[in-house]
């Protein structure tokens, strides 16, 4: 009996054709050969003078002498500045007042304690358009600008 012919007998074989994939990594070689020699030529040329920097020593941390100390000092001029009355611009007539203080005062105001000064003018309306551009027009790197701090007035 005839061995009857099988449909797969007429594919192709399945190992690949060696010429085409040994030009093609013999192609992709001589372009990285080329393109290596290249920038070594450009770099040659457009460094002449090779010689490596000499290694610096890194300058030691500033530390600071006596930690818990210069903390306390820090501290107690923090506590100072916060407990002390003081003028932030005399010339529009404001003041700092201590912490204790102020607190009296708003607990003495009761259920209206953060409704507006009576007598106070009204804060101005926020420049969106004019905050805006300023953001458009900084840097990346720049800090974006602070809203104005509320200021304590005198009782």
């Amino acid at each position: 009996m005839a061995a009857r012919p099988q449909p797969h007998d007429s594919l192709e074989s399945p190992l690949l054709p060696g010429a085409p994939f040994i030009l093609l990594v013999a192609g992709v070689l001589a372009f990285l050969a080329v393109s290596i020699g290249g920038l070594w030529g450009i770099f040659v040329a457009a460094v002449p003078n090779r010689t490596p920097v000499p290694a610096q020593e890194v300058p030691k941390p500033r530390l600071l002498a006596n930690p818990p100390a210069e903390l306390n000092a820090v501290l107690s001029a923090q506590r100072a500045t916060l407990s002390g009355y003081r003028w932030v611009d005399r010339d529009k007539g404001i003041v700092s007042i201590p912490i204790d203080r102020a607190m009296q005062i708003i607990a003495a105001r009761g259920s209206d304690a953060y409704a507006p000064i009576p007598g106070a003018p009204p804060p101005p309306p926020p420049k969106i358009p004019e905050l805006l551009e300023q953001l458009r027009t900084q840097s990346p790197t720049s800090h974006p600008p602070q809203a104005a701090q509320p200021q304590a007035s005198q009782p």
